[in-house]
Formats: structure tokens, sequence, C-alpha cells
């Protein structure tokens, strides 16, 4: 079966029944991918599935009427009913409708993202809203479609670095994608698809052309016709017309300036909107397509028109025509330079041969925005996996008989619904075989009886990852890399309140102190804030506060390895774990921060064990009770018992791992606990800052 087969997209955008544009590209490319076997589905923001263009019959389409929200119904209806000269209003009834759309996006992309491998957002404010939840983020695509610059001050200046989180971003053009680089590394440039009629356009009808110059896009101001009309008044066009299509505020003004200038006035043709069909006619038969708008991101019309062989002149604006226009197929112009723009125009009208020959290169030119590659390009980035995959195995590096060496191998790509609880090997055992991913009894061992009861062993990515620098320079040499028993490298992905949060591979013989605050790690806290606490290996691992974290309880020098961190046990220790390292600075709320992890571990909990089960929302409870000012101190007691008598007593380790985060935080910063209880109104409103750390409560048995 085809890797293509079961995979389920989800294009998000806020309408379709909008002729050309986003809309048609998002269709043309959906259609695409249905007939290459994904499943996909179009979720829009308004219950109007009407479309200019026709979509494949398998395309699901759902949709959320966000104008059904009580924002647009009650503010913005009497906005306009109550105050309709009021300042700045339609500003305002934008920010109400899209925090409306918002909500009710969010809710239900909570509850339903699940049923999809990836999520392709084709709108920008939809895009910024994922990137925001890390989750669905990780499996979600950006499709920018305006050029980089756009969205202002909430938008952009605010959300856009969010976009770190998501999966991949595709633009449109080079400015773009540098740009987006610098906030996530997975960010491509993939050319809008054309797809039919203009892909089937036939090399033989190039010699039918007629004399005609021709502009196809809207007519207003940023697209700046009048100054296309401005530089046809200073040629001398001779034999040829000038096609405009297209509509928009600018024509009446623009049908003015043509009755001013007699010597092209009955050159000029105004057609109007037309269907593609119409425009792809136009567009074989003319010879010169010429462009002058202000600004651009991939202006889909000069595509069209290379691909149909038309020579090109367009000014080079912000930003998209220099990713098109080039030697090959005509002439890019400086910005505003009507004088070289008439130059290049008039040298094409004088010399009818060296035109035909341009129209040649020009269609010969265009097949880089051939669909096969445009549409190979989007599912690398849905199958990064299996791609590389694909090319180990051409190079004879998995399969059979690999190098000759008559050792076989196979890697096969299973998605998971990205369940926490699947991260215990039995788990994973258990959905690999389709079931709920519910932790086995052990023994037996899968090493033993493990997926369909045969012998399995389960590693961890970054471990299968050591494989390579082991077999590159030998086990031994790599095993004097770090320290003790912590030999080789190790990946930490830092986060929190630093400087330069990101995945960092460390020799594990650097100290806390130096990871934290030194420029080729995590730079240090931000505003020159001092560090509080430190969750040094993942959720799951005990809290230290600083005074524990750079120093060991013996004054020595903390080391970012697996002995160091462990040194003092739970009572003034912690674990390296899965290296998930989080700074929390003097202004962060351990109380509130304990509760968002034991929330986390009440819902990812499967519910398999009773202690586990209620345990964990026991302790959610009691914390957010505390977090809102309205806990005792026989709460945090209270506390303390659940956790020990959820550690320990369940199938697997999350029972664990949900009780030991509480356990520590009480341990280090019962005096922040305590501070909330006895200050109810204050905590609502202010954090308890850096602690004076309590006395570590004495270990006892079991605990």
């Amino acid at each position: 079966m085809s890797k293509h087969k079961t995979q389920k997209l989800l294009f998000v955008y806020y309408k379709l029944f909008k002729p050309g544009g986003v809309t048609r590209v998002l269709i043309s490319l959906v259609n695409e991918l249905v007939a290459a076997g994904y499943d996909v589905t179009i979720l829009i923001m308004i219950d109007d599935f009407n479309t200019a263009f026709e979509l494949d019959k398998r395309v699901k389409l759902i949709h959320i009427n966000t104008f059904a929200h009580w924002g647009f119904q009650k503010i913005n209806v009497n906005l306009n009913r109550y105050f309709p000269k009021l300042p700045y209003k339609n500003n305002i009834k934008n920010y109400v409708y899209d925090f409306g759309q918002w909500e009710m996006f969010s809710k239900w992309l909570k509850q339903n993202h699940h049923d999809y491998d990836v999520i392709i957002s084709a709108w920008y404010k939809l895009s910024s809203q994922i990137a925001l939840n890390k989750k669905i983020a990780s499996k979600t695509i950006a499709w920018e479609h305006a050029n980089f610059q756009v969205g202002g001050k909430l938008w952009n200046a605010t959300l856009r670095k969010y976009y770190k989180n998501l999966k991949a971003v595709v633009c449109l053009n080079s400015p773009s994608l540098a740009h987006y680089k610098s906030i996530n590394p997975n960010s491509f440039l993939i050319p809008n698809l054309i797809g039919m009629p203009f892909e089937n356009y036939p090399k033989e009808n190039l010699k039918n052309k007629q004399n005609t110059l021709i502009y196809i896009g809207r007519l207003d101001d940023d697209k700046n016709v009048q100054e296309t009309i401005e530089i046809l008044s200073l040629t001398d066009i001779k034999d040829f017309k000038f096609k405009i299509i297209g509509d928009g505020p600018s024509r009446n003004n623009l049908e003015k300036q043509i009755q001013n200038l007699p010597n092209i006035a009955n050159k000029v043709e105004f057609l109007g909107s037309k269907k593609l069909s119409e425009i792809y006619d136009e567009l074989s038969n003319s010879k010169v397509f010429l462009f002058t708008s202000k600004t651009e991101c991939l202006p889909t019309v000069l595509i069209e028109a290379n691909l149909t062989g038309n020579a090109l002149i367009s000014y080079n604006c912000k930003y998209g025509p220099s990713d098109i226009v080039n030697s090959e197929n005509g002439f890019l112009v400086p910005f505003g330079d009507k004088n070289s723009f008439s130059k290049n125009l008039q040298f094409l009208i004088d010399n009818p041969d060296q035109l035909a020959d341009l129209n040649v290169k020009s269609f010969t030119s265009s097949k880089k925005w051939n669909k096969t590659e445009i549409i190979n390009s989007w599912t690398r980035n849905f199958n990064f996996l299996e791609e590389d995959i694909d090319e180990a195995k051409k190079a004879g590096f998995l399969g059979k008989n690999i190098l000759g060496t008559g050792f076989d191998l196979e890697i096969y790509v299973q998605r998971g619904a990205g369940a926490y609880i699947c991260g215990e090997e039995t788990a994973l055992l258990e959905s690999l075989e389709g079931k709920r991913g519910n932790p086995r009894l052990k023994p037996p061992f899968p090493a033993v009886k493990g997926l369909w009861e045969r012998p399995t062993v389960v590693n961890n990515v970054e471990t299968i990852a050591a494989v390579v620098p082991i077999i590159n320079i030998t086990g031994a040499e790599y095993a004097k890399i770090g320290v003790g028993r912590s030999t080789g490298t190790k990946l930490i992905s830092a986060c929190g309140n630093i400087n330069k949060p990101g995945v960092y591979e460390i020799d594990m013989t650097i100290s806390v102190e130096e990871f934290i605050y030194s420029e080729e790690y995590c730079g240090g806290i931000p505003n020159g804030k001092k560090l509080k606490a430190c969750i040094p290996g993942g959720s799951s691992v005990p809290i230290l506060p600083a005074n524990l974290l750079l120093k060991t309880i013996n004054g020595e020098p903390r080391l970012m390895n697996y002995e160091s961190l462990a040194d003092g046990g739970f009572a003034t220790g912690t674990m390296m774990g899965s290296g998930g390292f989080e700074v929390l600075d003097e202004d962060q709320c351990v109380v509130e921060h304990t509760m968002t992890l034991a929330r986390f571990y009440n819902h990812e909990s499967c519910g398999q064990c009773t202690p586990c089960r209620e345990g964990t929302g026991w302790m959610y409870k009691i914390l957010k009770k505390i977090d809102a000012g309205k806990g005792t101190l026989a709460d945090i007691d209270l506390l303390w018992d659940i956790q020990r008598k959820i550690e320990g007593n369940t199938i697997c380790p999350l029972g664990d791992a949900a009780a030991w985060p509480v356990a520590a935080a009480i341990r280090h910063f019962r005096d922040e606990f305590e501070w909330h209880v006895n200050n109810p109104e204050l905590c609502l409103t202010q954090n308890y800052g850096l602690a004076n750390y309590a006395d570590p409560i004495p270990v006892v048995a079991g605990n």
C-alpha cells in the first residue's frame, strides 16, 4: 500500500467563495493531493461552501460559523446600529471578530486535531493561533500567502515568533524564506500550484500569438496599473493592443486616464473580470505581460503568463517578481523606473524576431512551475522521515542484503496520536497493535514477549542516534566523552526563562551553572532576573531551588550528568531524566507551575490503575484550590499524603512521574504553599517571588 494512502490532511482557511487568490491555489493543491491518495478535509470559518472553482468530490468540507459568535452578534451589530461614526469602529469590529473566531477555532481544534496527521493553515491569523499550542503546532504547516511583513503589532510583532513551534513554514518568495528560516529552520519556498489548463499550453501555439500586451489582476492603487498606462504613453506600441483583465476601485480613474492620452486611447481595452478558461485564452494569444505592482508575494499571473510563453516585463517590487522574472523570460526593471520599462518594451516591439525568441525561451523556462515538482515539495513536508528512508533504500543501506552483507533490515513509520502514556514501552507496543495504549504487567518483558508476542527491543530515538558515532569512532573512544558513568553526549532541550532556548548536545562534564549562564548554551536569564528554580530532566523529575541546583548539599558544583544531578537523592538532588531542562526565574509561581504539571498528568493518565487515575485528579483539584487562594494548611499535608500513596503503587511509572513533582515542590517550597494559604487575596495578584527556601523535609521510608 502506498505510504500516502492513509495520511489525513486538514487544510484550514476562512472562506472559499472568493474567486482567485488563495482559494484558487488551495483548491488546486487539495485536488492534486486527493488524486495522489491523501484523505483531505477543508475547514473554513464561515458557513458558505460556494466556490468559483471545481473541487474534487472526495474532499470533505466542514465549517465553523464564526459569525455566530456572541461578540460579532452583540458587539459588532450594535456598533453599527448605535455608534455609526465611532472613531476606529472598523478596527474594533475586526478585533472583536478575530477574537471570537480565535475562541471558536481553538475549541474546535482541541476537540478534533487528533483526527488528522498534518494540518495546513492557509491564513496567517489561524497559523498564529495554532503556533501557541505546541502539541497541535508540531503537526501544523503554516502556508504563508502574504509577504512576511503583514500582520501588524499583534499578528506579526507579537505572535509571529511562535512560528518556531510549527512543523514547518511554506512561503512563496526568497525574502520571506530568509525571514521565516530565522524563526523556524523547517521553512521552505514552494511556489503556488498553477495546474490546468496553463500547464497544457502546447508549444506549437506560440506561432499563433497576436500583437497583444496584457495585464491581469485587480484594479486598485497597489497594483499600480496607472503607471503601466503612463509607460505605454511613453512608448510607440505601433499596432499592438493592450488588454486589461480585472476589476476594482481604480477602474473609473484608469478609464479617464486613457481618455486623456490620445496616442493610446484606441489601443487599450478593459475586458473586466473573466473566467479562468477565458484568461487562459487571452494569455495564449498575447505576447508581452506588463506588471508594475507596488507590492506582491508571488504573483500567480506572472507564472501563468510564463507558462503560456509570454515575455514578462515587471517592476522589481517587494516581493515576488524577482523569483519569477529573469533574462530567460523577460526584463526585471528597478521599481519606479518608467524609462527603463518603456525602453525594454520598445525594444521588443521594434524587434519581432527577438520577441518571438523570447516567447519560446519563456515557455521553455516555465517548466520549473510544473505541478509534479510542486506536489513533491509538499509531500516531502508531510513525510520527512519516509523520504529519508527512501533515500537510504536507494543507497542500499536498508532492505534486503544490505551492501552485499546478507543482512536484512526494514524501517516502517507508524504514526501515533501523541499520547504521553505511549512513552512507556509496553503501552507503545499495545498502541502499535491497534489497541488502547495501556501499559502491560511485567514480566513478561518485551525482550521475551513484545510486539505481537514476539521478542522485541524498544529503544528511543536518542539511543539510536548514538549508534552512528559509536560505529564511526568505536565504543571505547565514544566512552571517553563525558565523565564517570555519564559517557558520550546528551541532548538537552532547554526552555523557560532563558535567553537562548533550544536543543543542545552537551559533553556531560560541564556544570549546571555554565549551561544556564554561558553564551554557548542558554545565555543566562532575561532582564537580569535571578534564578529561582529548575526542572532539569523533564516534567516528572524533582524541581530544585537555585541553592541546590548550582551546588550539591556538600557545596560541590553540580554537573550536567546523571550522577551529579542525582547527588543527594530526592532530598537534595533530582534526575537528568529525558533532558527536558526548564528554568524558572524569580517571578514564577511554584504553586501554579506544580498545578499545571498535575493537570497534565491527570489528563495523560490511562486510568488503568486506581492510585494514578484517582490520585492525579485529586492532586490537581487541591493544587487548583491553593493557587486560587482557597486552600488550607491541611491541604498541603493532604497533598503530601496523596503523592506518597501514588508512588510505587501503579503498573507503570506514570504514577511516580505525577507524584515526584508534587513531593519536590512541597519539600523545597513549602513556605510558598503556606504563603498562598495565608495570603488568599494577595496571591491572586502577585507571585511569592524568591523564596527563603525551607529546609528539606527529612526523607522517610518509601518516599
